[in-house]
């Protein structure tokens, strides 16, 4: 009689250390959200991670990094050679991606993460123009390639949810892998702006919002989500804020809004993620000025 063995899923651990050993690097990120307040923590060993306290993750949402650093600062400059190409996919995407990915994430329903390893570690230059390239073409998140990305952990709670939805592994095949070259190439221009002034006040924003609105400038589309708060968003049930953020700064620009202006506009308004992290709402500005 033949032995029949019930093979366990992966751990967390086994699941992420999967993913960061695609890259080059050793230092990895598990920053988190609470109550609100984004908290970065500093970086570890991804050889020492080992699972993360369960009670944590009933806590807080719990992020990491997909791609590795040389160094300690989560930033494109050390950032290690990536080996892994993924996307935020919600449901408007191509409904079958033509390459299979190695690992799949559910984060609530009918959105997930999807991870397509490499055959062998990317120029990082490449490999932007590759991830922005895919992300387009099969209509995913479009913010969602971003070197320094940071995604849901599987095993997590996702807060936004009420009550919270847990964050699912429901896929992993790690022996799937694909050349760079079979992803499609899009030309990643990061702009050549500088460091976006200093946040405004309430009151400085709230004037330009009635500029905009009494010179006709602030478009319809986009005066409803600027003037929102977080009450009157929360009222509606769940959103995809990235994708709502990129419409609105697309809209802004396409009436000849400045970078800064942007910046301005979305940092106070209820659907801006990264209150509280000008610098990576800047970034994200600058990415949609040139997208």
């Amino acid at each position: 009689m033949i032995e029949q063995r019930t093979i366990a899923p992966p751990t967390q651990a086994e699941v992420l250390k999967s993913i960061w050993d695609q890259s080059e690097g050793d230092h990895v990120f598990l920053p988190f959200l609470q109550n609100g307040v984004w908290v970065e923590e500093n970086s570890i060993p991804k050889s020492q991670f080992t699972d993360i306290e369960p009670g944590y993750l009933t806590q807080r949402d719990q992020y990491f990094t997909p791609l590795c650093y040389v160094g300690p600062q989560r930033r494109k400059g050390m950032l290690g050679k990536p080996g892994v190409i993924y996307a935020d996919l919600d449901g408007d995407h191509v409904e079958e991606p033509r390459l299979e990915p190695s690992v799949i994430i559910a984060t609530s329903n009918g959105h997930y993460h999807a991870y397509w390893y490499l055959d062998e570690p990317a120029d990082p230059t490449e490999w932007e123009q590759k991830a922005k390239g895919w992300s387009y073409a099969i209509g995913a998140d479009p913010g969602g390639w971003d070197a320094t990305q940071v995604l849901r952990v599987p095993g997590s709670f996702n807060h936004k949810n009420n009550p919270p939805t847990r964050v699912l592994l429901t896929k992993f095949n790690p022996e799937i892998s694909y050349p760079l070259t079979v992803f499609p190439s899009m030309e990643v221009n990061t702009g050549s702006v500088g460091q976006p002034e200093p946040i405004p006040s309430k009151k400085e924003r709230d004037f330009l919002i009635m500029q905009g609105i009494e010179d006709d400038r602030l478009p319809l589309s986009a005066r409803y989500w600027l003037t929102a708060d977080q009450y009157a968003i929360k009222a509606l049930g769940k959103i995809d804020r990235s994708k709502v953020m990129w419409q609105v700064e697309k809209a802004l620009y396409s009436v000849n809004y400045t970078p800064y202006e942007v910046f301005n506009l979305m940092y106070f308004s209820g659907i801006n993620k990264f209150f509280g992290r000008p610098d990576r709402l800047w970034h994200e500005v600058l990415k949609a000025a040139v997208a």
